[in-house]
């Protein structure tokens, strides 16, 4: 497959600056039983220069091949915001996307969070991460 898509190709060409970023949570802190199959993902997006507009930000997973007895299973990948945390409760989390996945397939998975990306940019407080469940 092409490293960009044709799509890809011209938002890279209308940007003045591409920027990628890492995860900073190294260790998944426990979460409840209910949310076990949950995983944080947090970004410091302070590197973008203040007035600056995000036209595209990307969250991208790489899915690796499930083989074996769930191999012709299908699951539900669902990627949140979250919007809140809580001492005593688990976080409250908005639905950005969700997507339906056969086990054997393998390759990137790309979720548009561009909106998510500007909230956080004009108001770093609401950067409280994403949480990806199964």
């Amino acid at each position: 497959s092409p490293l960009a898509t044709y799509q890809e190709t011209v938002f890279l060409n209308d940007a003045d600056m591409v920027m990628s970023f890492v995860n900073l949570v190294e260790y998944d802190r426990e979460l409840s039983p209910q949310r076990r199959h949950h995983k944080e993902f947090k970004f410091n997006l302070s590197q973008i220069p203040e007035g600056e507009a995000v036209t595209a930000a990307e969250f991208r997973l790489y899915k690796e091949c499930v083989s074996g007895a769930f191999r012709n299973d299908t699951f539900l990948l669902r990627v949140y915001q979250v919007v809140k945390e809580h001492l005593d409760r688990e976080a409250d989390l908005f639905l950005l996307e969700s997507r339906r996945l056969w086990a054997a397939e393998e390759g990137w998975l790309e979720f548009d969070i561009t909106a998510t990306s500007n909230l956080w940019v004009m108001s770093p407080r609401h950067n409280l991460g994403l949480q990806v469940s199964v």
